[in-house]
């Protein structure tokens, strides 16, 4: 009698473990959650992890209750899926859902800044107001203004392919031979590349290929909150690029979101807030207050 009370209890336990895993939510990321007040969400861009935003995030956290995120398959963040960034777009808007965020501010850097305005449209009444760092709605502009979503598919899979397929050397050359031109200090260089070579490049390559065929451009008119885009240019000069240029640029893309506004840094790179943090902190703390 005893054995099988025993055997009872610990089916019931192991029941009641798997229930507890199989209710448990994979949102496709990781958030580190510090600080009260109202809600922010913090999300990096590609391969990166949310230690990029440290600066922003000690800045706010004693004002905001500061969410910051790390996607799987990013910066060494084991995948526990299959490799989507559409489903961290439903993930994400699952999380604010799920944690009863009232009104969040999304601050998002290049991919992250993609994410907060693919949640922002497809979830209007989700969030409060949108910190968008050096991201666009539609990447392949850039180099190709007659890109569309179907004449960058065949590109984009093929580029893709060849991330997905490169060995671990092969990535390090590559992301040491891209990453200094995005970010002026040879240390957070190292770091960013160092991040890229522990990302998984199954997730890399997926999100790359959605942001090159995933045009939200049309989409931004249905996001109903005050959105802040902070802009790089100075990379761009490299290739005849001015500020006014870039800009209108970033005007054009974002000529469908009913309230923007547009600043562009003079001589940062790609990762503002790395490059010049006080100016990023001094132009959101604006924006929100």
């Amino acid at each position: 009698m005893k054995g099988l009370k025993m055997t009872v209890m610990l089916t019931l336990g192991l029941a009641i473990c798997i229930a507890a895993s199989s209710q448990a939510e994979d949102y496709g990321f990781v958030a580190e959650v510090r600080g009260e007040g109202p809600p922010m969400v913090l999300i990096p861009g590609l391969n990166t992890p949310g230690e990029v935003w440290a600066e922003v995030e000690a800045h706010y956290r004693g004002r905001y209750q500061t969410h910051t995120l790390t996607l799987k398959g990013f910066a060494g963040e084991p995948m526990t899926a299959e490799p989507s960034l559409e489903a961290v777009k439903n993930g994400l808007m699952a999380y604010l859902k799920d944690k009863q965020l009232n009104k969040p501010v999304l601050v998002g850097h290049s991919l992250g800044g993609f994410l907060s305005l693919w949640v922002a449209s497809d979830a209007p009444k989700s969030v409060g107001k949108l910190v968008i760092v050096d991201s666009l709605p539609f990447f392949p502009l850039i180099f190709n203004p007659a890109a569309t979503e179907a004449s960058m598919e065949p590109l984009a899979r093929q580029q893709t392919q060849g991330i997905a397929s490169a060995s671990v050397e092969g990535r390090r050359q590559y992301y040491q031979g891209s990453v200094p031109g995005l970010v002026t200090s040879e240390e957070d260089a190292r770091r960013i590349t160092g991040w890229g070579v522990a990302s998984d490049p199954a997730m890399t390559a997926q999100s790359m290929y959605t942001m090159f065929t995933t045009d939200l451009r049309d989409d931004l008119a249905r996001i109903e909150v005050p959105t802040l885009v902070l802009g790089s240019w100075y990379s761009a000069k490299n290739f005849g690029g001015t500020i006014d240029s870039v800009k209108a640029q970033f005007s054009m893309q974002y000529e469908h979101l009913p309230e923007v506004e547009i600043v562009m840094h003079e001589q940062a790179r790609h990762f503002i807030m790395l490059d010049d943090p006080q100016w990023t902190m001094e132009k959101v703390d604006g924006f929100l207050h």
